[in-house]
């Protein structure tokens, strides 16, 4: 981790649906080796926890009914006051059981769990943390299913995050277009807008770049000609094109758009899932 401090000596928040025998425990339990614990039992006090204490990780509830609020919340902080998010699930429960637009956590566990197994995956949780300040680098994951609601709340939501990177505002507008634009394409022709198709999204950023990858569970389609429009024609030739297709078939105007928003585009094989890659401006060495 190169100087940073020992796992053991993390600020943790535990963020819980109410303050009860067992959380109490599992405070005592993480502070026997030297971690400093808040406990928290609303939105609003882990929050000020947050602001006043800068935890390294928050372990947080997955059933309390501030959890996807405060999931969000925690990706939009800047990198140096962002902390790893660790879940704890019911028995049977998961990340595929969450609903509608959520911000996946960093790391997971179910019960039952052993307490030591807990504490491992927060010390893992703290050493990669602590990885991605060094390096300026912020990841994370988001899932949602596929309807209209969902779909424009992850583009909202990805806006915000690109709010601080270091790009100038048009070119900020152009990859938030593209963005979209592919949200779009994965709810309404590769989910078909099916509701119990889902659309998981990958998000990275470095002080090079910045990366946002959409997949959905659809067919996929033919990749390479369309990618061959985005480059080569012109939008009233692709227009027409599309035209004369099925809705299924349609879509050469949208590739085109993020061709011309973004520096890269790439599909996988199948033809499912997108990379929209965005290279940033060089900070100046003072």
């Amino acid at each position: 981790m190169d100087n940073a401090a020992p796992p053991e000596s993390a600020t943790v928040l535990l963020a819980v649906s109410a303050p009860d025998d067992s959380a109490k425990e599992l405070v005592r339990r993480l502070s026997e080796d030297g971690r400093t614990v808040h406990l928290a039992a609303s939105a609003q006090e882990a929050r000020d926890a947050l602001a006043e204490h800068t935890p390294d990780v928050v372990i947080l509830d997955a059933a309390a009914d501030y959890a996807k609020e405060l999931r969000q919340w925690l990706c939009l902080q800047d990198l140096e006051h962002s902390a790893g998010l660790v879940a704890l699930y019911p028995a049977g429960g998961g990340p595929q059981k969450l609903s509608g637009f959520t911000v996946l956590e960093d790391e997971s566990v179910v019960e039952p769990y052993e307490l030591n197994d807990l504490v491992t995956v927060i010390d893992e949780e703290y050493a990669r943390l602590a990885h991605e300040r060094k390096h300026l680098r912020r990841s994370m994951q988001m899932y949602l299913p596929s309807d209209p609601n969902s779909v424009m709340h992850a583009g909202n939501f990805l806006a915000r995050l690109l709010h601080d990177v270091n790009l100038e505002e048009r070119e900020r507008v152009l990859f938030v277009n593209a963005i979209r634009e592919a949200l779009d394409n994965a709810y309404r022709h590769g989910n078909r807008a099916r509701p119990d198709r889902k659309i998981s999204v990958e998000y990275d950023v470095d002080p090079t770049r910045a990366v946002v990858s959409i997949q959905d569970q659809g067919d996929g389609f033919d990749t390479d000609a369309y990618l061959g429009d985005g480059l080569d024609a012109d939008a009233v030739s692709v227009a027409r094109r599309s035209a004369q297709k099925s809705d299924e078939e349609a879509g050469g105007l949208g590739v085109m758009l993020m061709v011309r928003c973004v520096d890269k585009v790439e599909y996988n094989h199948k033809g499912n899932a997108v990379r929209l890659t965005k290279r940033l401006q060089e900070v100046p060495v003072s």
